[in-house]
């Protein structure tokens, strides 16, 4: 990121003056052939004074040719000091600049053994279209024969256990494991035991990165809220910018598993840390708690009571790491498994909604609506259409 050269009224290299310092002497030179590189840097014996006429420009500047060269974006009338080494570099390409001197303060150049450049912030990983998305409830036996084809396929297990197999070799996926099934490698799904939620998008994205490939990911608390946050997307068909949404994303996921290496953590952090683990560690322990007794009308205060923690301890402790509160995060656990519960088709609606702690089938199934945009029922009956 650059700053503006108006970002600081004074530096080592440059001072911020106005029009009427400009020495009445000075000759105005009007640059319209500007680059994105070059090899030179230039000085002068004299102040000299450069501006941006149009555009935007990359002041390139530095003390001396042996000196790291500072980024600033033109802004203002900038005096550069004399003996300064620098070259002006457009960032957009329509961009004019300004230079005035002295009528016997010519320039002197510098050739440099590597070529100055602008540090763009230019796109290099693209998404360009999803084909499809679908969360699925699979019952054992289940399988999926061998298939390959061109696009990008991922799946991310919610609960219970996936085997695959990729280009013959064997995985197992379990709760909030990801992986890839890269263009052109055969794979298959089964499910062997009980039942398995997953999720399966389908997508095209470029260039390919090998490393995401023949590997599985185990998401994280950020990574596995980013997750929600695309199944949100899917069910939601009739917001404007619903598809922009689910895409970005869904590369955001995909640039974080790409980036996931672990890095080395400064000492300065260690307090901090050593705090966010803790935290990590009781988070997970909560999640792990809610997800094996949602049946039954869980609370926030019966979470309170079995950590013996505060109320407002659990609600710092979500907000900070999942970004919700505990209710919000028990709401929607409570209407996954109510899905989960619809296909075993064991229980009517009304015992679904008495198990999962629901004061009555009308509350149940509005909240239902505002989750998925369909009523159990019309869920129910989707089912036994397939």
């Amino acid at each position: 990121m650059y700053n503006k050269t108006t970002s600081f009224n004074q530096t080592k290299y440059y001072d911020i003056v106005s029009q009427s310092e400009i020495q009445a002497d000075y000759e105005f030179t009007l640059y319209e052939t500007l680059h994105k590189s070059s090899s030179t840097l230039m000085h002068f014996n004299r102040t000299i004074y450069v501006q941006s006429v149009y555009g935007i420009i990359a002041l390139m500047i530095a003390e001396s040719p042996h000196h790291k060269i500072e980024q600033y974006i033109l802004h203002g009338i900038v005096a550069i000091h004399p003996g300064m080494h620098f070259y002006l570099l457009k960032i957009t390409d329509d961009a004019k600049a300004g230079l005035y001197r002295a009528a016997y303060d010519h320039p002197q150049y510098y050739q440099s053994n590597h070529p100055i450049m602008i540090n763009e912030v230019k796109e290099t990983f693209f998404l360009p279209q999803i084909y499809a998305s679908y969360y699925q409830i699979k019952k054992a036996p289940y399988y999926y024969d061998f298939e390959r084809h061109y696009f990008w396929e991922m799946t991310v297990v919610n609960s219970g256990v996936l085997q695959t197999n990729i280009d013959g070799i064997n995985y197992e996926l379990h709760k909030n494991d990801l992986i890839f099934y890269g263009p052109l490698q055969k794979h298959n799904q089964r499910i062997e035991d009980d039942m398995c939620t997953y999720v399966t998008i389908m997508f095209d994205c470029y260039p390919i990165h090998r490393t995401l490939l023949n590997k599985i990911f185990h998401l994280d608390q950020m990574q596995s809220r980013l997750m929600e946050d695309i199944v949100r997307y899917t069910d939601n068909e009739y917001d404007e910018y619903n598809n922009e949404l689910f895409i970005n994303q869904l590369k955001e996921l995909i640039i974080l598993l790409l980036r996931q290496d672990p890095k080395e953590i400064p000492q300065h952090h260690h307090t901090t840390t050593m705090r966010f683990n803790f935290e990590n560690d009781l988070l997970n322990r909560i999640l792990e708690h809610i997800h094996n007794n949602i049946e039954g009308g869980l609370r926030v205060i019966d979470l309170c009571q079995y950590f013996a923690i505060s109320r407002a301890t659990i609600q710092s402790i979500f907000n900070n790491n999942l970004e919700m509160t505990p209710k919000q995060y028990i709401n929607d656990v409570r209407l996954k498994q109510a899905k989960v519960l619809i296909n075993e088709s064991k229980y009517t609606l009304s015992e679904i909604a008495n198990r999962l702690g629901y004061s009555s089938i009308h509350y149940f199934s509005r909240a239902f609506k505002e989750e998925f945009n369909t009523t159990p029922s019309e869920y129910a009956k989707s089912l036994v259409k397939k």
